[in-house]
Order: structure tokens, then sequence, then C-alpha cells
């Protein structure tokens, strides 16, 4: 870019300025009334019908004495799925709105209703049998090895003349000999895998291998042990696996068919965590996000002008200060400690160094400097940040990651940035240098058209947003933090090319998957947000300005005093693409409170208009999205602003944590007491059930096999 740059003078406010100080104090009251009793803040977070299908079919397997109703239901009114041109054919979509067919959720959807009694719809098999091609029979040999499985658990109860669905012969799943691979190895499970899918393919592992039928040799019998010693290890407090649906419906599925019963302390809590993720409307949601969109919301409010001492900053500060792993990690959510990522960690230190919490501030302090030390640890040979684990894959510029990858990617590079600007324990030096080697690889990853790829939001828009405001927030670092002015004007110019004629920027979710697709959609809330605060990090030229000028309008205008922003697109990547409830929300407030700071005539809201985040204690949203009410031990516990009332426990006892993880610290799994944590569990089970495996009678093996 060579235009001239703006000076603060001549930059140019809103056309109505008390709009937006109306506006952002009304939703910064909506945002503190979706508070949670704990402190925290969770979006609804909506993906498609494959986890209602599995969860289905896992009430069938576990003999469930009712059908689950509110489930099925929801499969029946939400067949989303369209063909190629557009129509309606009867099955289930990518997303929950109407979208292209998605094989996976098409196939255990229509599965899990034939299996309850809801009977047959054609159009489902008819696409189905339309994907087989060359030497594979079947449509669904091509889905994932978890969709086939579950397929074949399912034979069992289909009805007269529908199945059998599918056989595991025919199935590519991991063996389990893999598990004796030593976890240096880069063939191990914890290499081969990212973070999500670890317990999962541990899972896998034992349903492909006890579904088979066949008479088990003695080497997969222990290899079995093996695997069952891992899950017991890895199940979370909650009863979850890595505290998402897919690695606990697998293990809950593998502990059901190594012996443990539906009454067994592992499966009550593994069964609890997965009906805990069903809605009112019978949708099966695959997670919730308590620590990422508490510190989003944290940012929020703090750049709103909300008091950093106020009680509910400091509530959803006592959460954070909970969540550390003994790492020195954060995770997505605080019984997930055996995976901290560093997105989730970024924030989280950005986020409390905003808040005071009074009495607790020395022990926030100390937090903060060891997960900034984490971060330093978690950077990878290359340079750049992986959310979860430490070069288990590498990234390659143009490509989209791998599934089961976990590679650096520049959402989170900008987002560590950003953190590791607020230093590591006086330690200016090391920071520089970690910084440099992120800017680096930064500038390696660029794309031709001057974005860059985000993983955890869609797509270019995200990782572009969150790059640019990560090297605003490096560069008084010094010259060895900075990054060359032409990759800044780049990014930028791709930012201001992608505006819509609205005045906002919207990405279509299919970019997610394509590099080559367009990436114009209709505007939302949630990108329009981030880029605004992209451009709010760069030179303001007159460019600039007028963009963000029309995208602040855009945001203003699609606002409603009554609803808030409209409703959560599909903007959000996490392997998969989904929408989470509080985005507009969150993202929107954090938006207009950056601007109202860097653009308005007073910087931030003004006083008069400033949110009372007392209000909060008392105020019900009947908008609210994440499903959260408040009652009356809500405002006794806002009236109590005690610090020491507020104090935790449990943080005393991390003050014993080592100050450096060690090199392996994200291998999670122990292996030196594997035989007596079996034999303590399986001391409980039913002597009926204290076998190596439990499967429904059809399926079981003879000796004479």
């Amino acid at each position: 870019m060579t235009t001239k740059e703006v000076q603060p003078e001549a930059q140019q406010s809103p056309r109505d300025y008390a709009r937006l100080q109306t506006v952002l104090s009304d939703a910064c009251q909506h945002l503190l009334a979706e508070q949670q009793l704990d402190g925290t803040w969770h979006g609804a977070i909506m993906y498609n019908a494959w986890t209602n299908g599995m969860y289905c079919i896992l009430q069938r397997l576990l003999g469930a004495d009712r059908e689950p109703t509110a489930a099925l239901n929801w499969l029946e009114a939400n067949r989303t799925g369209h063909d190629e041109d557009g129509e309606p054919n009867g099955t289930w979509g990518i997303i929950d709105t109407p979208s292209l067919n998605f094989l996976e959720g098409t196939i255990v959807a229509e599965i899990a209703l034939e299996i309850w009694g809801r009977g047959r719809r054609q159009e489902p098999w008819t696409f189905i049998s339309e994907q087989a091609s060359g030497r594979l029979s079947s449509g669904l040999s091509l889905a994932d090895p978890f969709t086939q499985t579950f397929a074949v658990l399912a034979n069992p109860y289909a009805p007269p003349g529908y199945g059998p669905y599918h056989d595991m012969a025919g199935i590519l799943a991991a063996p389990l000999e893999l598990l004796l691979v030593p976890r240096f190895v880069r063939s191990s499970v914890p290499r081969l895998a990212g973070a999500w899918g670890q317990d999962a393919l541990v899972g896998l592992m034992v349903m492909t291998t006890v579904g088979s039928g066949r008479k088990l040799n003695p080497l997969e019998r222990v290899l079995l042990k093996k695997a069952e010693a891992q899950l017991l290890t890895n199940q979370n407090e909650d009863g979850s696996w890595y505290d998402t649906f897919l690695p606990t419906i697998a293990g809950t599925i593998a502990m059901y068919l190594l012996g443990y019963g539906p009454e067994t302390e592992v499966m009550r809590k593994a069964l609890s965590f997965l009906h805990g993720l069903q809605r009112a409307d019978g949708y099966v949601s695959r997670y919730k996000l308590p620590v990422w969109d508490t510190t989003i919301a944290m940012l929020a409010l703090t750049s709103a002008g909300v008091d950093p001492a106020a009680v509910p900053l400091r509530r959803a500060g006592h959460y954070l200060l909970s969540c550390q792993g003994p790492d020195g990690g954060v995770p997505f959510q605080r019984e997930n400690v055996r995976y901290p990522d560093t997105d989730d960690a970024a924030f989280a230190i950005l986020a409390l160094n905003r808040v005071d919490m009074g009495v607790r501030e020395e022990e926030k302090a100390r937090v903060i400097a060891r997960a900034l030390r984490w971060l330093h640890f978690m950077q990878g040979s290359d340079g750049g940040w992986a959310a979860f684990a430490k070069d288990q894959a590498r990234a390659v510029r143009g490509l989209l990651p791998v599934f089961k990858d976990d590679p650096p990617t520049a959402d989170v590079v900008g987002h560590v940035l950003s953190a590791l600007a607020l230093g590591a324990s006086g330690d200016t030096e090391t920071t520089v240098d970690r910084v440099a080697r992120g800017v680096s690889w930064l500038e390696s990853m660029q794309l031709d058209n001057g974005s860059w790829f985000g993983r955890w939001g869609l797509t270019f828009t995200y990782g572009t947003a969150a790059v640019l405001s990560g090297l605003r927030d490096v560069r008084h670092l010094g010259p060895n933090a900075r990054i060359a002015a032409n990759v800044i004007d780049e990014a930028t110019e791709y930012l201001l090319r992608t505006q819509q004629n609205d005045g906002g920027w919207g990405e279509d979710y299919v970019t997610y998957f394509d590099f080559t697709a367009p990436n114009n959609a209709v505007s939302t809330v949630e990108q329009t947000a981030w880029t605004v605060s992209g451009l709010l990090a760069v030179r303001q030229t007159p460019e600039v300005s007028q963009a963000i000028e029309r995208g602040i309008d855009f945001l203003l205008e699609q606002y409603d005093p009554e609803r808030g922003w409209p409703e959560a697109s599909y903007t959000v990547g996490a392997i998969w693409v989904y929408r989470n409830s509080l985005y507009p929300l969150l993202w929107g407030v954090w938006a207009l409170a950056e601007y109202a700071k860097v653009k308005s005539p007073a910087a931030g809201v003004p006083s008069s208009r400033a949110p009372r985040a007392s209000s909060s204690a008392t105020r019900r949203s009947s908008r609210s999205k994440s499903g959260g009410r408040r009652g009356p031990e809500q405002a006794a516990l806002d009236q109590d602003a005690g610090d020491e009332s507020l104090r935790g426990s449990d943080s005393d006892a991390r003050e014993q944590r080592s100050e450096e993880p060690e090199e392996d610290q994200w291998l999670h799994h122990a292996e030196d007491d594997e035989e007596d944590r079996v034999a303590q569990h399986r001391a409980q089970l039913p002597a009926e059930n204290n076998d190596d495996r439990r499967l429904p009678t059809a399926w079981e093996a003879t000796d004479d096999e």
C-alpha cells in the first residue's frame, strides 16, 4: 500500500456515534446476562446430524429401556441435505441448515431411525449407494472408520430385511499392535494423531478388535488390557475422554465391550457426560468451550470499559485460575487437563492480565508466568505453534491440514504472539527470540493472495485478522519482532478486497475444506468483527479507515435492541465447521469496544454510557442462546464480592509443579502401572462381566472358530 497514512485528527467517526455508544452498552449487558453460575460463558455448539445418529445407536447397543425420543425427533425434523443441484433428497447435510449431503451423517442418522423402529426412507440409501465406485461395493466403505464401526454395531438390531449394514472385515482401522510402538516413534498413537484423536483411536481399536466376533489370540488379549488401562487412565473426572463427543462415545463403547456394564462407575460417568451434551431440542452437541468463550468475554468487557475489579470479571478470573494444568498449559475445559492447548492458554493469559483479582493478584501473576513459560516450550522446531502438540505435524504452505494432524497454524501463532508480548518472567531476550522465530514462520506461510489460513475459525478472514493483531502487539519488542512492511500491506489489501457491498465480511464454510473455493458469502457479524479488529492493527490509510467505518456501520445496523445480533453462522472451525451461539455477541462487543478506544473522539465508552457490571446480578436474559438461567443463587454470588470467600482451595497445591515441562509432556498415558489399574477396576465388576470382552450374543466367538 502506498497511500498516505491518516493522522488521528483526520480520522472519521461513524455517522452516529451515539448509536455506537448505545449498542455497545446494551450488548455488554446482554453479554453479562449470559454469564453462568460458575462464572463462565459458553455458547451452544452446533455441528450436524452425525452426533445424534451415533448417540441413538449407543443407546440401542446398551439396551436402553426407552427410545431416545428427543434425539430421534431431531433427526427426523432436520433432513437438511441436498444434491449438487440444490434439491433436497431426504439426506442430512454437512451442517444443520440446507447444505450438501453429508455421507457419514446420513449413514448413522438413517440407521439410528431404523433400529429404533422409525421406519426406512429409501432416499438416503440411494444417496449412499451412489457413492460406491471402483472396487468399493458399498458407499459405507467410503465413510470414516468410526461411522463404519457404528454401522456394524447396529447390525444385531436391524429390522428384518434391513441388515446387515456393514462388515467389520471391510473396515480399515488402526491395529492394536500400534500400542506397542514407543511414544518417541513417529507411528506411535500420540504422534500419529492430534490430541482430539488419541483416545478415540484407542477406543476404535478396541471396537474393531472385539467387535470382529472372532476368537482373540493371546497378544490381542494382552493389548486389550493395555488399551483398557490407557482408557481408564485418560478418563476425565467428568466422565469424558478429551471432553468431547467422539473420544467419549468411542471410549464408552470400548469399555462396554471390555466388560464394563452401565452400572459401573466408569460407564455411569461417561454416560452422564454424553447425556449432558444433549440440548432441550434433542440435538446432541460435541462439546462446550467454557475456557475459550470466557476469555473472549473478559477481553470484550474490559475493552468496553467494565471495571477490571467488577464481580463478574473476578468470578470469571477465579474460574480461569482453577484451569491451569500441571505443566502450565490451559485446556478448553477445566477437566481436560491432560490436553492443554496454546490457543486457550494465550487467551487466558491476555484475559487474566486485564482483570484485577484483588488478594489473588500474586497468584494470578504466577499463573500467567507459568503459562508463558509453557508457551515458550510449546514452540515448534519450525518456529510456529500448533494447538495441542509440539512437532506432531508440519505445516505446508498452501495445503489444508490432514484431519488427524495438529500442525502450527497462523491463527494460533497470532494469538500466541499477542500473549508473549506481555513478556515472560523478565526474560525479554528469550521472548524476543521466540517471537522473532514466530514472525519468520508467519512470513513463510503467507499465501499468494496475502492471507493466512486459520484452522480454528473460518478461514482466511479469521487467520489473517489474528495475525495482524498479533504482529501489532509484538512491535514494541524491537526490529527482530517486526515483519516486512510489504507482508502487512498484502494482508491488508486482502481484507480490503474481500469486503462486501453491505460493508461486512463473509466467508463460506466451504473454504475450510477447499483453498480454491470462493471466499465471499453473506456477511456475518463474527467475520466482520474479526476483520475490523485486524484492520485496526494496521496503518490507518484512507482506504483502511473507510473500510473500518463501513464495517462498524454494518455491525450497528445488524444489531436489534431486543434480539441482539442475528443468530450465529457457521464461522468456526475445529476439524469440522460449526457455529457457536455466543460468537456474534462475544466478537461483536470486542470489535465495537476496540474501535471505540482507537477511533472515537474520547477513547473508550464515555463513563456515562459505560456498562454497569453489577446490573448483571438481577438481569435475566430472555434471549439467552446458551441455555443459562440466573436465579436467586446468582444474586447472592454477585453480592458477595469478598476475595476471601471466592478464593480457590487448590491454588497452593499447584505451586509444587515443575517450572519447565518435560519434553514429551503432551504424551499422557501412563504405562508403568497398567496391570494394577485394570485389576482395581475389574475387581468392582460383577463376576459374570469380569472377562476380557462383553458382546451381544450374536457376536460371541466360540472355541471352534
